[in-house]
């Protein structure tokens, strides 16, 4: 029979402990985050629905440098656990991929999947220079397709309306985009720990999951926040009612795109059709975002792109909108 303190060795108390949430000394579990954007609500998410967690470092991966690694590296060293947003092999950082902080740190990183679904609005898209700057305007660093087809094309504000809400302009490029982006999210989170698709999925016709297609809504960010935990052995205390909390990534927000509307069968009704935008200065050669929000309607936001294109007429008339047709 093996004796009590054989049976209780400290890394197995550690193990337990860390499965319990709880570290020697009643220290709560020290939480690093390797995200991007999602990161830091997902982290404000977590310490409010579960009691004995802290998040101890948050590494925004856009913003991660190999030659400025060694604050994080020390962050993730010192955590008991790394939410780790799924990154690839061939990402420029090299030390916040998600196979390298596995070969550093080992058991201790869960990963999942970056948030990301364009189904609600496959019309979106960056408009990025030479230098891959992106390109502003109303909706802040997002452009809509039609409309920059619409100024291509020599339309009037009124035309390139009325291409916006064209049926059959939608179809034509748009059909079968929302149940694409949905079989990606499910390819994408198949090798993660933590999985957040299946969610996705069965809330896409319910409650719109996401403001722009790489900003979730606060109902996807809790429930990935909850699994967060239970991945952790954390139990979930308390959830945020609807209401309690504003979005924490809703700065932009957009009307669905109506074949995606008609593809989900949400009714015509179901969104507003203003957007959610920034306020702009044009007093300066380029425009530039002030505090705040502005809601846009359908045509204001038509003419306020019309008026940022006219100052990069060339660049715009240079892009391709759909690359794929």
């Amino acid at each position: 029979m093996k004796s009590l303190s054989s049976a209780l060795k400290p890394e197995r108390l550690v193990r337990a402990a860390r499965r319990l949430g709880l570290m020697p000394g009643g220290k709560p579990l020290k939480i690093a985050i390797s995200a991007n954007c999602q990161g830091t609500p997902l982290g404000q998410l977590i310490t409010t629905m579960c009691d004995g967690v802290e998040i101890s470092h948050i590494t925004i991966v856009h913003k991660a440098r190999d030659d400025a690694s060694a604050e994080d590296l020390a962050a993730f060293k010192a955590a008991d656990i790394i939410l780790a947003q799924k990154v690839a092999d061939n990402y420029p950082c090299e030390y916040v991929r998600t196979n390298a902080l596995r070969e550093r740190f080992g058991d201790k990183v869960l990963s999942w999947v970056n948030l990301y679904f364009s189904g609600y609005n496959p019309e979106l898209t960056y408009m990025r220079g030479d230098d891959r700057t992106p390109m502003n305007g109303p909706l802040g660093d997002y452009h809509l397709r039609p409309v920059i087809t619409a100024y291509q094309d020599g339309l009037s504000v009124e035309d390139a309306l009325a291409r916006l809400r064209d049926p059959d302009y939608n179809a034509t490029h748009y059909s079968g985009a929302a149940k694409a982006s949905m079989d990606e999210l499910h390819r994408r989170d198949e090798d993660t720990n933590i999985k957040i698709a299946d969610f996705v999925e069965r809330r896409l016709p319910i409650a719109k999951q996401f403001h722009t297609f790489n900003h979730p809504s606060l109902d996807l960010l809790t429930e990935l926040a909850a699994r967060c935990a239970h991945a952790m052995g954390r139990d979930v205390s308390r959830r945020p009612s609807p209401g309690m909390l504003p979005e924490p990534l809703g700065m932009i927000m957009a009307p669905i795109n109506p074949q995606a509307r008609l593809e989900m069968g949400f009714p015509e009704d179901f969104d507003p059709v203003t957007y959610k935008g920034t306020p702009l200065d044009w007093s300066q050669p380029r425009p530039t975002r002030q505090p705040g929000h502005a809601l846009y309607s359908m045509t204001e936001v038509i003419e306020a792109f019309y008026r940022r294109y006219d100052i990069d007429r060339e660049a715009v008339l240079a892009f391709e909108a759909h690359p794929e047709s």
